[in-house]
């Protein structure tokens, strides 16, 4: 086996939200880093590596194939879980993508019955956090973990969820329940920045819809603020 591959932070803080098991597959896997760090690590037994372009696929083919990995990580083309058996998607990633076609791949592959033997799913969504958790919870899963990091001066968001049934109120769809729960430091400073950059720009708008969409996002951030301030007392 060749040298363990070096992840992101970004990446580092995917890997570290994953239940040990047998199979996962791993959507958009572009060169296949994530995988194979997980097969070396011992997480998983075997893995799908899947991406809908060809490029990158035959990209994740040679690293596999550099890390001694063949027998034990099979690269897919596949457009989501469509070419991936249920059995093969024990474990499921998405990450790096946008929430729009994370949100949009998982209800197709919920329609699909591809997720019938989903344990977890972990994703990482890069936009639109938001709809990502309320197709979880349409899908029949519930949120158990979600954690943040800060790379390169960006922060990401990685939720893990669960075969469950659970509902957020609006706030909690929009800035997530565990993450203020677990009193996560990364997501203390994506709130104080959020409050920030929005009365910044609330200043400058006048009444409309826009304005009144951005002033509850304000009043939601300040209410999370202050009660992780009185809880903390």
């Amino acid at each position: 086996m060749d040298s363990p591959v070096k992840l992101s932070r970004r990446l580092e803080t995917v890997a570290g939200l994953f239940v040990p098991g047998r199979t996962m597959a791993d959507i958009g896997t572009d060169h296949a880093g994530l995988p194979i760090a997980l097969i070396q690590r011992g997480i998983f037994e075997n893995a799908v590596a899947a991406d809908v372009r060809k490029g990158p696929l035959q990209a994740a083919g040679m690293h596999i194939a550099e890390a001694g990995l063949t027998d034990r990580i099979k690269a897919v083309l596949s457009d989501g879980l469509d070419s991936i058996a249920p059995e093969q998607a024990e474990t499921v990633c998405m990450a790096g993508m946008g929430g729009y076609l994370i949100a949009e791949l998982i209800a197709r592959a919920s329609a699909q019955n591809k997720l019938a033997h989903t344990s977890q799913l972990v994703l990482q969504p890069q936009s639109e956090i938001d709809r990502v958790r309320r197709q979880i919870h349409s899908s029949g899963f519930r949120i158990e973990q979600e954690r943040m990091e800060e790379d390169r001066g960006k922060l990401y968001t990685v939720i893990r969820a669960v075969p469950g049934q659970e509902r957020y109120e609006e706030e909690e769809y929009r800035f997530g329940r565990c993450l203020f729960a677990d009193r996560d430091p990364v997501f203390r400073m994506q709130l104080e920045r959020i409050a920030a950059r929005d009365r910044s720009i609330f200043k400058g708008l006048g009444s409309g819809s826009e304005a009144g969409e951005l002033e509850e996002e304000l009043k939601q951030a300040e209410r999370m603020l202050n009660s992780w301030n009185v809880q903390s007392v």
